[in-house]
């Protein structure tokens, strides 16, 4: 969706939420709720100051009444029994009965994180979620429930949010998180229980914006920050930057809709470009030229191939990776295809445009393709084996379009307007996407993030820490399960060679630490050239395989990979002892990778390694005097040794050097 049109449903959201109704439930009470089983569920709402609420759980033989106080709000605690239902709930005041019904009494779990955590189920970023038809066909699953926060952010805590409870089904599952479904549907199928989720996270935020202000304090790193979020994040500073927002959002529609360029010919094959200036693509414009820095607007592509007489008359497929933002691609002057912002993540969605064989000559075409982008990076990106056209029948004969294309500059837009504070800043999501959430009863939380804080990883050890501690106490249910996920194998280009080997130790040793935590491998479920990799479903089942296993209980599962646990010198040689390796070790594939040796020099070395039952011990010729090893060492490592249950083992060092 386009910001400024995302804006303005924020604006609407705001300005009913604080127009406090005569009777109002928050949305996380509603139809198709889970409430976590046997316990004592907090229900609230709004209603006349003073007035009575009366609640009727269909499960008991008995009312439950709170009185509002002096702004309205009401709160009880209704007992829950075991799992089960549907059943209804009737609220009634003096004014008012209102029912809501298919309440389910089940498992209630928060699941956070950045866009890892936000990727859906469907079809929409890059390649999708392996599978995903399958995957989207056969999920009806009816004891599965499906909450999403609707995005905000604040400079203080907020009671009012916006979300939906959806049953889970193949018209309904598309759009939810990929994980959290996976993991529930694990958890459901073992345990036949209901499972309500509560998806609540944003695209590349880091840790501290999901950490209250007080806890951030304590910490002392981000007091800067959270000095200027107070003084500029107010409500009426944001009104007013939305305001600006909705002008520079027509601005942005007429240079959508109006399409000059083809007007003036520039998609027509005979139209004399001798004056554009050249690009090699794929690339984003911003890199490429000094004309396109910081440029926000409209650039034409053209390029001239030539056409095998064989592929006369024959449809022909027109592919590029990527396009940001939006795109509409003409073959000899004739649109073939278009993608816009009605298409979920348009920005990274692959381009594949049909040509009818009516179209298709033999000798010289012209491929123009118009380029729009409002915000961010524009241009057309990704792998430069992707750009290319080949006969539908026959894809493996292509012509690759990667190379030299000119360009033209269309639209020049201005610079959107700058927030006072984004959702990346300190606390801003604590408040507005955990806050609002404390009085509801949850089991525990899921999380997968850690990418917008690669490159501080001695912080990430101090902060993620304090983020579940801050949850925790919060919600003032105890030391509840909180589940995440390591990050996957990836090329980070804003960090070093290994920023990301360590982030992932200190993912291990905050799962280490900090009691009731589990951590969940993903070094063979990445892809280094996308930081969203496909395989969410190994990544849903392994968090459910800890749940299963440390929350629920159940017998005869394991539930991680090998995990470091300690290490002895011998000799020449360093032995590794792992966790969660009790049946053997495996290597997939001809010999043991991603192993290096260091002596005292602390220079590493490419290793040697052999698995000898549940251990693994590690050499080198060049070290004779070994002090060190480090395992899956790298932004890029994809480490082959598993469990004979095919988990893989966490990367790991066995030193504390800095």
């Amino acid at each position: 969706m386009k910001l400024f049109k995302l804006i303005t449903i924020v604006i609407l959201f705001v300005l009913t939420a604080e127009s406090l109704a005569k009777f109002e439930l928050p949305p996380i009470i509603d139809h198709y709720m889970v409430l976590q089983q046997n316990t004592e569920a907090n229900l609230w709402g709004w209603i006349e100051p003073g007035e009575d609420m009366e609640v009727s759980p269909d499960w008991l033989k008995q009312s439950f009444t709170a009185k509002a106080d002096k702004d309205g709000r009401w709160e009880l605690k209704v007992p829950t029994h075991k799992a089960g239902g549907p059943y209804t709930i009737t609220f009634k005041s003096s004014r008012e009965v209102r029912t809501i019904r298919e309440v389910m009494l089940g498992k209630v779990w928060i699941c956070s994180g950045q866009s890892n955590m936000d990727m859906p189920l469907e079809k929409s970023w890059a390649e999708g979620v392996l599978n995903y038809q399958h995957e989207i066909a056969n999920s009806n699953k009816p004891l599965i429930r499906l909450f999403t926060f609707d995005r905000w952010y604040g400079s203080k805590p907020k009671e009012k949010f916006g979300g939906r409870w959806r049953p889970c089904l193949p018209e309904t599952s598309g759009a939810y998180s990929a994980v959290a479904y996976f993991f529930a549907r694990e958890i459901t199928e073992k345990l036949d229980i209901p499972v309500g989720l509560i998806h609540t996270s944003w695209g590349g935020t880091p840790a501290e914006a999901w950490t209250s202000e007080k806890v951030l304090r304590t910490l002392g790193d981000f007091d800067k920050q959270l000095d200027l979020v107070k003084a500029n994040l107010s409500d009426e500073a944001m009104h007013e930057f939305y305001r600006h927002m909705g002008k520079w959002g027509k601005i942005l529609n007429a240079a959508y809709e109006e399409n000059l360029g083809f007007a003036r010919g520039y998609a027509e094959p005979d139209y004399n470009d001798n004056n554009w200036k050249i690009m090699t693509l794929p690339a984003y414009w911003e890199d490429f030229s000094s004309d396109l820095k910081d440029l926000n607007g409209v650039v034409w592509f053209r390029k001239e191939v030539v056409i095998p007489d064989d592929w006369a008359g024959k449809d022909l497929i027109l592919s590029f990776a990527s396009i940001a933002d939006c795109d509409v691609t003409y073959w000899n002057g004739v649109e073939v295809g278009r993608t816009g912002y009605e298409t979920t993540s348009y920005y990274a969605a692959p381009r594949n445009y049909r040509i009818r064989g009516e179209y298709v000559k033999p000798g010289r075409v012209v491929i123009s393709v118009r380029d729009y982008d409002d915000r961010g990076n524009g241009g057309i990106y990704g792998d430069a084996d992707k750009m290319k056209i080949s006969p539908q029948d026959t894809p493996e004969k292509s012509i690759p379009l990667n190379g030299d294309w000119k360009y033209f500059i269309e639209v020049k837009l201005s610079e959107e307007p700058k927030p006072p504070a984004t959702q990346n800043d300190p606390s801003v999501l604590y408040n507005t996407m955990i806050a609002p959430l404390l009085s509801y009863n949850i089991k525990g939380a899921i999380w997968y993030q850690g990418e917008s804080n690669v490159g501080r990883a001695e912080q990430y050890k101090k902060l993620f820490p304090a983020m579940i501690k801050c949850w925790r106490d919060d919600w003032g249910l105890g030391n509840f399960p909180f589940y995440f996920v390591q990050l996957a194998p990836y090329a980070y280009e804003w960090s070093s060679k290994d920023g990301l080997a360590y982030l992932r130790q200190a993912q291990f040793e905050i799962m280490r630490s900090v009691a009731n935590t589990g951590m969940v491998v993903t070094t063979d479920a990445g892809n280094l050239k996308d930081i969203h990799p496909r395989n969410k479903q190994a990544v849903g089942k392994r968090l459910a395989l800890w749940a299963l296993a440390k929350t629920y209980g159940v017998k005869d599962i394991v539930w991680s990979g090998p995990l470091y646990k300690d290490h002895k010198i011998e000799g020449d040689k360093i032995r590794i002892f792992f966790d969660h390796a009790d049946a053997g070790l495996v290597c997939k594939g001809n010999k043991l990778i991603d192993f290096t040796i260091a002596s005292k020099d602390r220079k590493f070395v490419s290793a040697e390694a052999r698995i000898e039952g549940s251990t693994v011990v590690v050499y080198a010729d060049e070290v004779k005097i070994p002090a060190a090893v480090r395992f899956g060492w790298a932004n890029v490592s994809e480490p082959n040794l598993f469990n004979r249950e095919s988990l893989p083992a966490g990367p790991f060092r066995t030193d504390n050097w800095k």
